[in-house]
């Protein structure tokens, strides 16, 4: 016979805080899964001379159709970079990847997409895709088709504070969605 455990009002508490903090965590995951999963693809092929397009469309329930790299993976700009200064370096890249291209891949105009792709040279002479002379940037917290895990992030690398927007098919940026929160109150407190 193993040693008996009392149930104490601070042990409920803590089993409730944390199987409420579970639900909402599963909660997050279910909304965003469910986002990535079932979008309707609509992808375009570009109608550069390049073999594998390198962006196209992607309807997202619920959100819009959004500019997509050739996996699914959602497209954003930010309000710093352009086609003449980009200063997302070395450890802005790290969580924001430049959507890298040669010369052949940049498409002439893709079905659905307002604007006018170019190349833009990046400080490292690498070759970056840009819509409207804004530099194209995938999320590495974007795991999976149509997700947005990156729309409407505000973060600073070096002194310099980006704000991140998905692109949307029809111009501008998509519409931030809300983050789901969980807030419990303990108790007795």
């Amino acid at each position: 016979m193993g040693p008996t455990r009392r149930t104490t009002p601070t042990t409920m508490r803590a089993t409730r805080f944390l199987l409420a903090s579970l639900g909402g965590t599963l909660a997050a995951t279910m909304l965003v899964a469910c986002q990535g999963s079932s979008p309707s693809s609509s992808e375009s092929p570009g109608t550069g001379t390049g073999s594998d397009p390198k962006v196209g469309t992607l309807d997202v329930t619920g959100i819009s159709r959004l500019v997509v790299d050739a996996r699914g993976r959602t497209l954003y700009t930010n309000n710093v970079d352009t086609s003449r200064q980009i200063r997302c370096g070395s450890d802005c890249t790290s969580i924001w990847r430049p959507v890298i291209v040669t010369a052949e891949e940049v498409p002439s105009k893709i079905e659905g997409i307002n604007g006018t792709f170019s190349a833009v040279r990046r400080p490292d002479n690498t070759v970056q895709l840009a819509l409207n002379g804004r530099p194209l940037y995938t999320s590495t917290k974007d795991a999976s088709r149509g997700t947005l895990r990156g729309n409407g992030i505000v973060d600073s690398y070096r002194g310099v504070s980006y704000t991140w927007h998905a692109v949307a098919a029809l111009g501008g940026g998509a519409s931030p969605q809300p983050t789901p929160t969980v807030s419990v109150t303990p108790d007795g407190y």
